[in-house]
């Protein structure tokens, strides 16, 4: 809040805008700093609370109505309100412009022309774009880490600007709450599940009189979306955190929409190629429109922009924006065709990095999967809810050296287990390169595992699979796996056959890699 002050102190700021998403604090964020600095405007800070107001055309008597001005035939209202201010020195405070933006953005400019001691201070979701605006992004409150070494105490979290207001929230409704090491886990749950943003904690402090801390952190894990409990004062988009993120919905336009959805695709941040592929060419929306589309969604504080010290530039929704997006995709009719696109792209991205892991260029790509993790485990779960087996069978196989990098063995293992499982009874698949190539990674893990018997049935299936194919590369190097399972179980001179055999496979195929991994 002491930047704020400063920048308004300034001579140079005229027009400073607050942006961020709904529900973040903009508004109370406003109010605090014009109650701080009313000393220092000597005609006053005054408020215009725009929320409910609908109709742009009324904007310019609502700001006058502030002022006692009326409207007066003789004389345009707007010129009425400019006489009044020109010579007052005044902070102005336009609160939720973001529905009105266009004519705020006029009367603003209009006013600032000519009312040299004029302030302005305009809270909305996306910036006024008026010349010499200062726009401060107000990002979500202050979180304790999501992992403290153990279960959290009230020291551990207390300091956390998001705990502080959940804490005075709860002490409002009700009497003698504190926080302690008993439900500090619970309170800190609470706000990492509501992205640190004051409507939601607000919101769901307000049901301490019915539910306990730890009652609430496990409603929210089910379902985000709390009733607003009694808190009637309220207007009615701030009812719920999903009301505040369907009121900024609904003033998009219908391209804007459609984009906003379709990005919940993502099962976490995403890439501007991504959504390009992803969200675009599929009615209303052409590729082109992509860009300019996700630029409005980061002006109105919807998506938010990441960059990496790399230079790269990632995208991502707040959760609870994420999920209401991905509600309105459900009920679009469009989440299959989505659905469809998404894993096609990660299936060929997995398939792209694949064998560049085992190049120069190895830890470039280590890079690119690592930041796509979100983004393939939603494949994954799409193609086994959409029934595309073979997609998931050739997803598995290509990240199974990735999961053997990094270690994930366990969750690669599973998903292996599943995508095999729904493989059974598919004729056209039991002879496929996908089949064997996942039951090679399956096959891995399980070595990794020391599940020997595990391991060495996957194996052998893949073997004969590959065998099928007259693929020698495939067949070579699981045969490499095979025989280490041998080795473990005492066999020597198995082990030194197969790996015999593997070499002969691999020298078959020109595989320069894989004879280096069998000779290593």
């Amino acid at each position: 809040m002491a930047e704020l002050r400063e920048l308004l102190a300034d001579d140079q700021t005229r027009l400073l805008t607050l942006t961020g998403a709904g529900g973040c604090g903009k508004t109370r964020l406003a109010l605090r700093v014009g109650e701080g600095m009313a000393h220092a405007y000597s005609h006053g800070v005054w408020l215009v609370e725009l929320a409910a107001l609908t109709d742009p055309h009324l904007l310019v008597r609502e700001v006058a109505s502030t002022f006692d001005l009326q409207e007066n035939a003789d004389r345009p209202l707007l010129a009425a309100l400019a006489d009044f201010l020109r010579p007052r020195q005044a902070l102005l405070i336009l609160d939720n412009c973001e529905h009105l933006v266009d004519v705020a953005a006029r009367l603003a400019a209009a006013l600032l022309q000519v009312c040299p001691d004029l302030r302005i201070l305009a809270t909305s979701r996306e910036n006024l774009a008026v010349p010499g605006e200062i726009v401060y992004p107000v990002q979500p409150l202050a979180l304790p880490p999501a992992l403290l070494g153990g279960r959290p105490g009230r020291a551990d979290v207390e300091g956390y600007d998001a705990i502080r207001l959940f804490v005075e929230r709860a002490r409002a409704v009700l009497r003698g709450f504190a926080l302690s090491d008993q439900n500090a886990p619970a309170v800190a749950r609470i706000c990492q599940r509501l992205d640190g943003i004051p409507l939601g904690i607000e919101l769901a402090a307000a049901w301490l009189p019915l539910l306990s801390p730890e009652e609430i952190a496990a409603r929210l894990e089910r379902n985000l979306d709390l009733p607003a409990g009694g808190r009637r004062t309220l207007l009615p988009r701030h009812q719920t955190l999903a009301a505040a993120i369907a009121w900024s919905y609904h003033l998009l336009a219908g391209e804007e929409q459609a984009l906003l959805r379709r990005l919940s695709i993502f099962g976490g941040d995403w890439s501007l190629e991504a959504a390009e592929e992803i969200a675009g060419d599929l009615p209303p929306l052409a590729q082109a429109d992509v860009l300019g589309l996700l630029r409005r969604l980061i002006n109105k504080s919807l998506v938010t922009v990441e960059r990496s010290a790399e230079g790269g530039t990632r995208y991502r929704f707040l959760e609870a924006i994420r999920e209401f997006a991905r509600q309105r995709l459900a009920e679009s009719g469009e989440e299959a065709a989505l659905a469809d696109r998404h894993l096609a792209w990660f299936v060929a991205l997995a398939e792209r990095a694949e064998p560049r892991l085992k190049s120069a260029q190895q830890l470039f790509w280590l890079a690119v999967l690592d930041q796509e993790q979100e983004n393939f485990r939603a494949a994954l779960s799409h193609s086994l809810a959409r029934g595309s087996v073979e997609e998931g069978l050739r997803l598995v196989g290509a990240l199974g050296h990735f999961w053997e990098m990094r270690h994930h063995l366990v969750e690669g293992g599973r998903w292996g287990a599943r995508l095999l499982d729904a493989a059974q009874g598919r004729a056209e698949l039991i002879h496929s390169p996908w089949r064997a190539k996942a039951l090679f990674t399956a096959g891995v893990i399980a070595v990794y595992q020391f599940e020997d018997e595990r391991a060495r049935v996957h194996l052998e299936e893949s073997v004969r699979i590959y065998r099928e194919l007259e693929d020698a590369v495939g067949a070579g190097a699981a045969l490499c796996f095979i025989a280490i399972t041998q080795d473990r179980l005492q066999q020597p001179q198995q082990a030194l056959d197969t790996y015999h055999e593997a070499i002969r496979c691999s020298q078959r195929a020109e595989d320069t890699w894989w004879i280096a991994e069998h000779l290593h």
